[in-house]
């Protein structure tokens, strides 16, 4: 198991019914549900936890246990607040990956208590979004596809990161992204990163083809299919983790599922 690296301001911990410092914009269970990982304001905060409930086999005793947790890491960064984050649940991974008000990327290292990399100015504004890849149990990706992250901001650009690479390896800007948080997420397979957009629309980029799209714009013909339907912002982007299917959420209050043919 993953040993903590953990602060003196860890050990002392939250009170049950204690408020957080500053808005929780992440929150997730993290190193295969050994974790509870979230943020909130400028801190990372990590949590062991035991719920009484999963054990208890009275219905009336179950619903009012409350359990027991712990914070064992909090991480504090120079900067107004963490504004999107993501981490790897489902592999034994210590990485957490966090955006921030500021415009930087941060990867901090929970196993050794310290950030592993920060990129200054990653995106022209606060970044809104940050997702890695999440195979189903129906999908297993190769071992080079755990070290590419993508991270989007309102200055309309989606980024391609790898962990082994010191710059951005690619950038989709065919989206429309001003103001809103649109949806962001890779195919099970990753061959694909579907993206919302503000213009009614979302896109499937192939990945294959946006390896070289640095110095030069990622939406051509064959790199990037339009998906229509919505009358507003598509603000979630989901696949199917079994059948080539995507899902779009749109704040017209409807779900649109399309499939390949």
């Amino acid at each position: 198991p993953m040993k903590m690296a953990a602060s003196p301001a860890a050990a002392r911990g939250l009170q049950p019914g204690s408020q957080l410092r500053g808005g929780v914009a992440f929150a997730s269970f993290f190193h295969m549900d050994r974790l509870l990982a979230l943020t909130a304001g400028s801190d990372l905060l990590l949590y062991t936890y035991r719920s009484e409930a999963a054990t208890e086999a009275n219905d009336l005793k179950r619903l009012s246990c409350r359990g027991q947790y712990k914070q064992v890491l909090k991480f504090n960064a120079p900067l107004r607040a963490f504004t999107a984050a993501d981490a790897w649940n489902s592999t034994p991974s210590h990485l957490i990956f966090l955006g921030g008000s500021n415009r930087a990327v941060y990867i901090y290292d929970a196993a050794h208590g310290r950030l592993a990399r920060e990129v200054a100015d990653a995106h022209a504004r606060p970044i809104s979004s940050v997702v890695l890849p999440h195979p189903s149990k129906y999908t297993s990706l190769e071992q080079h596809f755990y070290n590419t992250f993508a991270t989007a901001a309102t200055d309309g650009v989606v980024a391609l990161w790898d962990l082994r690479a010191p710059s951005i390896c690619a950038h989709f800007d065919a989206h429309t992204n001003r103001r809103e948080r649109v949806g962001l997420a890779f195919s099970p397979c990753m061959r694909y990163l579907g993206v919302g957009s503000e213009d009614r629309n979302a896109f499937l980029w192939d990945l294959r083809y946006g390896a070289g799209a640095v110095d030069g714009d990622a939406g051509g013909a064959d790199d990037v299919l339009t998906v229509g339907g919505a009358t507003d912002v598509v603000s979630a982007v989901a696949f199917n983790p079994v059948h080539p299917q995507m899902v779009t959420g749109s704040y017209d209050g409807f779900c649109r599922f399309y499939t390949c043919e």
